[in-house]
């Protein structure tokens, strides 16, 4: 039985890992409203770090499904490709600012 282990999977699903990892934890945000009388009229968020860290998590995945024809075991690696893939879209609506924003 053929098992993956991480230090032998390609750097791509590693960093693709890492990144969907790491967009959870570092944040450089910043956030922006008016209000009208005490009501909030309009509000903006923004996180720069999830941004990248969504997109380096998404890049990397895309990678990976090339590296994933080479691998002998898939279930590890392709467990991981899908992780950083959805993660990555996750990062990338929470900076945005369409998901989980303080507004």
């Amino acid at each position: 039985m053929l098992t993956a282990k991480v230090k032998d999977l390609p750097p791509a699903i590693q960093w693709g890992a890492i990144a969907a990892v790491l967009g959870f934890v570092i944040s450089l945000s910043s956030t922006s409203s008016s209000s009208s009388n005490g009501i909030t009229t309009s509000c903006n968020h923004f996180d720069i770090a999830a941004v990248v860290f969504g997109l380096v998590a998404i890049g990397c995945g895309a990678v990976g499904i090339t590296k994933l024809q080479t691998l002998e075991s898939k279930g590890l690696p392709g467990g991981l490709i899908a992780a950083a893939i959805v993660l990555g879209v996750v990062h990338l609506l929470r900076g945005f600012g369409v998901i989980l924003a303080p507004c």
